[in-house]
């Protein structure tokens, strides 16, 4: 009988689950702070989540509520036993930077956690998979390691390269823990291993990420392009790793190899200034089944011994000496402190992103091998089951990406024996798609594969157009930009300089959040660029974390202004703003001092302690291909872009007062530079992108025509076509047209394939974008990209609203050019897919546009023609097939 009842009652609850009605909504892409699994040290995360719904169902479905569970395991998060927090059912429709809100936080422990949503009707989801996310070292006082570094070289570097050290300690566990945690940080760069193992990810490389690392003891004001000590911060980062899978009971043994990196400098070069040594800072945390704990820290009592990494350098490369592999251990000495503080590195690491096969494979006369793998890429040659005899040295030499070999170090094996061996270098990368080999007399492609190495930032869109040039360009733009991110920060280019210019990241990173996943890795270069400010003057150094080879001028600090302003619009992230605005606002003190009595204003800034002023601090535009636009053109159209852009920030933030005031001297400055620059005889504010920035900034309907003709007449008759601007008119130069009835110039511009053009490039075999556009310096230089923009913007017509950031609401205006018949774009938003595919009919325009959950867009048609949109896929004609309003 009781058998019976249990049945009919098993029976009757399946029914009941059966009949109730689940949503079609599936919480998906779980993120905390940007990342999918990161380990954080801040106590009040942000937790995100994309509500995911078939295209049948996105029209009438939309989050009414959610609910969080945060549990100490996968299995109770899993099951909704929340033992650490529950946030309730929250009536919200926000999925996007919802803050923890549990009990505070202890380090290094894992959190796991799920979401439920409810939709309109009441109705409930399914539980999301679950996600995690690790505590770091949450409390400095908590650090209980001390750096430690090699005897055989002293705190500051030398002029020559010593051995790469490793460090090592050996303990016993009388029994296997049942939580290992590790925080290590190695300076510049390190590999850790437990027990023979990697730990971590197994393609991850060259971490932790790049920083202002702490207080440099050179003097920088005997730098070429110099600073005073003045930075608002100092910080390192430190990795977290789980490792208790890789302890035992018995021995165990840890080994962290480190290398120099941007800490360790460029000693023979100098081209950037050193922090130190190399050093270590470690520290495990370990639980056992009792509850017990036992903590095993980096001190003076572990070894160190010489590597067989001879020399290890990001500039002339590196070295490896297969005789020394046997070690000969020493005591390690104790470094000093950093000035800055330890912080878990939240954001993307360098990881290996592609593996290429050669596409040719050749021996040369005098015995070295030429090998080819199809496409330029950053990262290094890893050999597979080569062979040479003792002593043999096995060279690689890099051509470099355009044949200047002044820009590549050199990678060297030394065979110890005749054994078989797998070789890729550790601590540097090159750029390359061919290079020669020598010392080894047989080789295949089975012995060889290209590595490309960099910050791990997936794309996420997609873009097709009637015309194959423009899909050539972005793709060789992506290849451009995936290059040249390495730390977390994004450089000019990865071979000459290898600088996290401030110019070149805030002009690319519009374009660069709107194809990949790089929230995290702006996140964390922003505030470098925040940590390096002057805290006297409040200017802005051309490249942060800084270096003295970065030249630049007003466009390059502007960085501090633009770039949270663009990753606001983007997430719809007001922390960004919160943190940043003081700084945003302390650049405009700066600029302040360089205004003119007219108005406008002119930098003159030299090296401490002088007068005169510095060419490479005071830089306009750059790299254009027939000539430069006054400075004091682009110093005042930056000075009214920072002031018009703070005033922004200062109403996202509520501060009405400022917004007001920020918003007049705006508008001030526009005043003085129209009063300036403009000239009626000419009809125009001068050549080389001047009137682009003034078309930009916005002008006076009585001159407007004439200087909208006066820019179509420069581009198209003087220049025949072709780009007219620098890197920095450049990135407003396609948009600027399209806005202005110029879509057919714009078209012009971007598929010629002549000089001066990006289409230049590709007609001589580009694979990766050039500085210049004829090829002199650097070849793999994405800043010719940033304004490419124009594709998603102006031909697909996707653009944020800055009312409601993170396209919550946003609009779309398509705007084809004559000669194209369609173009689509598709991106991943915070609140799902959000694409715009554009086309000509035979008797009109179509549009289809999905707009994500819980968003909605403002449409406007080349009729002119205005549709308001909620979330869904709509499908909108339009008679009229050419924009008439603006012509």
């Amino acid at each position: 009988m009781c058998r019976r009842i249990l049945i009919l009652g098993a029976l009757a609850t399946l029914l009941l689950s059966s009949c109730r009605k689940i949503c079609d909504i599936v919480p998906g892409e779980l993120r905390c702070e940007y990342l999918e699994s990161p380990a954080i040290d801040i106590q009040r995360p942000r937790l995100s989540w994309i509500d995911e719904v078939s295209d049948e169902t996105l029209k009438n479905v939309s989050q009414s509520a959610y609910r969080i569970v945060v549990a100490s395991s996968g299995k109770k998060a899993r099951k909704g036993d929340a033992d650490i927090w529950d946030s309730g059912k929250v009536a919200s429709a926000e999925s996007h930077l919802v803050e923890y809100g549990g009990p505070e936080m202890v380090s290094g422990r894992d959190y796991y956690w799920t979401v439920t949503v409810w939709d309109g009707n009441g109705r409930e989801s399914r539980r999301s998979p679950v996600a995690r996310w690790t505590t770091g070292i949450m409390d400095p006082s908590q650090w209980k390691a001390a750096w430690i570094g090699a005897p055989w070289e002293k705190e500051l570097p030398g002029e020559e390269f010593t051995p790469a050290p490793v460090f090592r300690k050996t303990f016993g566990l009388d029994r296997r823990p049942v939580s290992a945690k590790a925080f290590v940080s190695g300076l510049g760069y390190f590999d850790f291993s437990v027990n023979g193992m990697k730990a971590g990810d197994p393609d991850e490389r060259l971490v932790p990420a790049m920083t202002d690392y702490t207080i440099r003891p050179e003097n920088l004001k005997d730098k070429p392009i110099a600073m005073e000590n003045n930075f608002r911060g100092y910080r390192a980062m430190y990795m977290t790793y789980d490792v208790t899978g890789l302890l035992k009971k018995g021995a165990n043994e840890i080994s962290v190899l480190v290398g120099n990196g941007f800490f360790g400098g460029n000693r023979n070069g100098r081209k950037i200034a050193w922090y130190g040594t190399p050093r270590l800072l470690l520290q495990i945390e370990m639980t056992f089944a009792d509850g017990s704990s036992e903590t095993l820290v980096s001190d003076t009592s572990w070894k160190v011994a010489r590597s067989p990494i001879v020399k290890d350098d990001l500039y002339d490369g590196e070295i490896y000496d297969a005789n020394l592999e046997t070690p000969v251990w020493e005591n390690v000495v104790e470094r000093s402190p950093l000035a800055g503080t330890m912080t878990a590195n939240t954001a993307p690491t360098d990881k290996i992103l592609e593996r290429l096969p050669p596409v040719s494979l050749e021996k040369q006369e005098d015995g070295s091998w030429k090998v080819d793998f199809g496409k330029v890429i950053s990262g290094w040659i890893a050999f597979k089951g080569i062979k040479g005899a003792k002593g043999d040295t096995l060279k690689v030499y890099f051509p470099s990406d355009d044949g200047h070999t002044r820009y590549n170090g050199t990678n060297e094996f030394i065979f110890k024996d005749s054994t078989s061996i797998n070789y890729a270098p550790r601590f540097t990368w090159f750029s390359f798609r061919d290079a020669v080999i020598s010392g080894v007399g047989e080789l295949s492609p089975d012995n060889l594969e290209a590595q490309c190495v960099g910050s791990d930032v997936p794309v996420i869109s997609e873009f097709h157009c009637s015309e194959p040039m423009l899909e050539k360009i972005l793709t060789v733009w992506k290849q451009t930009q995936i290059d040249n991110m390495h730390g977390a920060v994004a450089s000019d280019c990865p071979h000459r300089e290898r600088a996290p210019y401030t110019g070149d990241g805030q002009l690319s990173m519009p374009m660069v959040l709107s194809h990949f996943d790089a929230a995290a890795f702006y996140k964390k270069w922003i505030e470098d660029i925040r940590l390096s400010q002057d805290t006297l003057t409040g200017y802005v150094p051309n490249g942060a974390p800084w270096e003295p080879i970065c030249g630049g001028g007003m466009a390059w600090g502007a960085a501090i202004d633009i770039m949270p302003w663009e990753f606001h619009l983007r997430y719809g992230d007001n922390k960004i703003l919160e943190d940043n605005y003081f700084a945003m606002t302390e650049y405009l003190r700066y600029l302040d001092t360089w205004e003119l009595p007219d108005g406008t204003i002119k930098t003159l800034k030299g090296n401490p302690g002088s007068d005169e002023p510095l060419f490479f601090f005071n830089l306009g535009d750059w790299v254009p291909p027939y000539g430069f636009p006054e400075n004091e053109v682009v110093y005042t159209f930056y000075y009214w872009y920072c002031t018009d852009i703070v005033s922004k920030a200062a109403k996202a933030l509520g501060k009405d007062d400022d917004a007001i005031q920020y918003a007049e001297k705006a508008a001030s400055i526009r005043e003085a530079f129209l009063k300036r620059f403009y000239k009626p005889e000419g009809k125009t504010f001068g050549k080389y992108g001047a009137n682009v920035f003034a078309l930009a900034m916005g002008i006076p309907e009585s001159c407007h025509e004439d200087v909208v003709k006066t820019l179509r007449d420069e581009i198209m008759v003087e220049a025949s076509g072709h780009v007219i601007t620098g890197m920095v008119g450049s990135r407003f130069l396609y948009e600027v047209l399209s806005d202005n009835g110029l879509e057919d110039v714009a078209a012009s511009i971007i598929t010629k394939k002549d000089f001066p053009s990006i289409g230049f490039m590709l007609e001589n075999g580009a694979t990766t974008l050039w500085e210049q556009y004829d090829g002199d310096n650097s070849r793999n230089h994405p800043v010719h990209g940033a304004g490419l923009t124009w594709f998603q913007k102006g031909l697909c017509g996707i653009d944020t609203d800055p009312d409601a950031p993170g396209f919550r609401h946003f609009t779309v205006k398509p705007n084809l050019p004559s000669s194209f018949t369609s173009a689509s774009y598709s991106t991943v938003t915070p609140y799902g897919k959000l694409s715009s595919d554009v086309a000509r009919t035979a008797d009109g325009f179509r549009l289809e546009i999905r707009v994500p959950v819980g968003c909605t867009a403002t449409i406007t048609l080349p009729s002119g023609n205005v549709e308001e949109r909620g979330q869904g896929n709509w499908t909108l004609t339009d008679k009229v097939a050419e924009k008439t309003a603006g012509r």
